[in-house]
């Protein structure tokens, strides 16, 4: 079948050579009438009523001996430009039949992309729910394109990203094995740093709610950690743009929230942590450790935090721990990071109307490279360097392993840099892994391993991320627990004091009725004594007075006989 561009071509060039070819038909025609060519007479016998879509043989038309052979071509031109006028006309009937089915299938097929679109961020969405309600660790895998070199060298890819498909990727190493690893999403070559960070903008936004945020690049050297992490100035990576983002959110919220930011750098360097913003000379010999805090984080005594307010300032800041980050030359890369870099932002908020405090972390992690010794080729320094980089690295597949199997007992303490991810990649942190591979088919067993190493990390479940609260908040919290459940102390013996005395009330209360009934009964008896006496005394007065005045009053009766002795 001849394709419509090819049609078109096809008849522009029969428009131009029409008269050349009406010409040389004539020609043929007039030769034929003249008795010459008795083998173009037989050729145009046999063909020249013959429907227009016939198909002439080419052994046929071998066998019109010369001079006649250009008449019969000359007559072919004539029949192919007829054909294509036919042609035309179909293409241009078919190109109408395809506009007017697009126009009736568009609306429909319009609203069909819409619903498609709408399902696939509702999705995404239950999808971002449930993997913060089991705690996963979020893996994003990012391939970098094959560079010229590799190309010259004849290497192939050896994996496959379709972009309808955003969370499977396709590794095959050889023309019969295939394998598909499956993440939270998966950016090809053609993914840019503006694509990478949009999908890592919920995580980075968790910090601004007072949640702890870990975000990790991990692969071998030359699959662009660095560059997804750090960037470069015309095209800033992660750590710029969260930093962007945040101060983008503070200035959105500062009528209710009162936010303050602080940045630390350091590197862990051959077992050693690092300050890459402490300019001391002094600062080799300054011995940095890891401690836990009250609240169960892991703290550096002594790390610088500097103060930030711009982004300007943050960008000189990253800037500084850059240039002071250990590199070398290694075979792999002419600037290979010969030491894990962690770029740590803390965010402390108030809010101004209900006084609430939080204070939260943001680690941004460029690990150092993970292939093997033998494809570095170093020695000497970088040799020890890469040692202390695989063993950290192998402590940081321990943990990830005893993680996946549940295990009661985590290795965190067994480097540097797992006791720094301790709460990022077991605690209550909302954590981001970026595995970053290469699609050389060179690099096949690097890209492997990455990318087993990623599954393992995904399968992680430490549970629901924790909102932080601040450290003073805490402690005013603790005290306010404490007197609350002093105060309850003290009331639960009052409550106790309160029901003896009731108690004893009570009793009392008993005791004083039965003292009211016994006086009740006493004077009731009394009145009737009184009333006794009172009857016994009328009477004695009625009957013997004189002898009842000497008997109740003898006094009288001596004042009595006294008065009459003397009168």
């Amino acid at each position: 079948p001849v394709s419509g561009e090819d049609a078109v071509l096809a008849s522009e060039e029969a428009v131009e050579e029409q008269p050349a070819l009406e010409e040389g038909v004539v020609e043929a025609e007039a030769a034929v009438a003249g008795g010459e060519g008795e083998a173009l007479r037989s050729f145009l016998e046999e063909f020249g009523d013959q429907a227009d879509d016939c198909i002439i043989p080419s052994p046929r038309l071998k066998g019109i001996a010369t001079p006649d052979c250009p008449a019969a071509l000359q007559f072919l031109g004539a029949r192919y430009n007829s054909l294509m006028e036919k042609h035309n006309s179909l293409m241009e009937k078919y190109e109408q039949q395809v506009a007017k089915c697009a126009e009736e299938c568009a609306p429909r097929f319009d609203g069909l992309k819409n619903k498609y679109t709408v399902e696939c961020a509702e999705r995404r969405r239950l999808y971002n729910e449930l993997i913060e309600l089991r705690g996963n660790i979020r893996v994003f895998c990012r391939c970098r394109p094959l560079s010229s070199d590799e190309i010259s060298r004849g290497c192939s890819s050896v994996v496959e990203v379709d972009p309808s498909q955003e969370m499977d990727l396709q590794f095959i190493p050889t023309e019969k094995e295939r394998k598909t690893f499956k993440f939270d999403h998966v950016f090809g070559p053609a993914d840019d740093q503006e694509a990478v960070f949009a999908e890592s903008l919920p995580v980075v936004r968790s910090v601004m709610d007072g949640f702890n945020v870990c975000i990790f690049a991990y692969g071998q050297t030359g699959t662009g950690k660095t560059f997804t992490m750090e960037g470069v100035p015309e095209n800033r990576g992660v750590n710029y743009r969260a930093l962007e983002e945040l101060f983008r959110i503070s200035e959105e919220r500062s009528s209710s929230i009162s936010y303050s930011f602080g940045v630390s750098i350091l590197e862990v360097y051959n077992e050693k942590i690092r300050d890459l913003l402490d300019d001391n000379s002094e600062q080799t010999s300054k011995r940095l450790d890891i401690k836990q805090s009250a609240d169960g984080a892991q703290e550096v005594p002594g790390l610088v935090e500097a103060p930030i307010s711009t982004i300007d300032g943050v960008w000189e800041k990253l800037k500084a721990g850059a240039r002071n980050r250990s590199v070398g030359s290694t075979s792999v890369n002419e600037l290979s990071s010969r030491s894990h870099s962690l770029v740590r932002v803390t965010v402390t908020s108030e809010h101004l109307v209900t006084g609430e405090r939080s204070r939260s972390h943001m680690w941004l992690v460029d690990l150092a490279g993970s292939e093997r010794l033998a494809k570095t080729e170093v020695e000497g320094e970088r040799l020890k360097e890469a040692k202390f980089i695989n063993k950290s690295l192998s402590a940081l597949g321990d943990v990830i392993a005893a993680l996946a199997s549940k295990n009661a007992h985590i290795p965190y303490r067994n480097s540097k840099l797992t006791h720094l991810l301790q709460s990022s990649l077991g605690g209550d942190c909302k954590t981001l892994m970026f595995v970053q591979i290469s699609p050389s088919s060179t690099d096949s067993g690097e890209t492997l391993c990455s990318l087993n190493f990623a599954s393992r990390v995904r399968a992680i479940e430490h549970g629901p991320a924790r909102k932080q609260v601040d450290p003073a908040e805490n402690f005013k919290i603790k005290q306010m627990a404490e007197k609350l459940c002093h105060e309850e102390k003290e009331n639960a013996k009052l409550n106790e004091s309160l029901q003896l005395m009731q108690l004893k009330y009570a009793s009392r209360e008993n005791v004083f009725r039965t003292l009211q009934d016994k006086i009740r009964e006493t004077e009731q008896a009394c009145r009737t004594h009184q009333q006794r006496v009172s009857k016994r005394f009328s009477s004695a007065c009625l009957s013997k007075p004189a002898e009842l005045i000497s008997m109740y009053f003898p006094m009288l009766v001596c004042v009595y006989d006294s008065s009459i002795c003397t009168g």
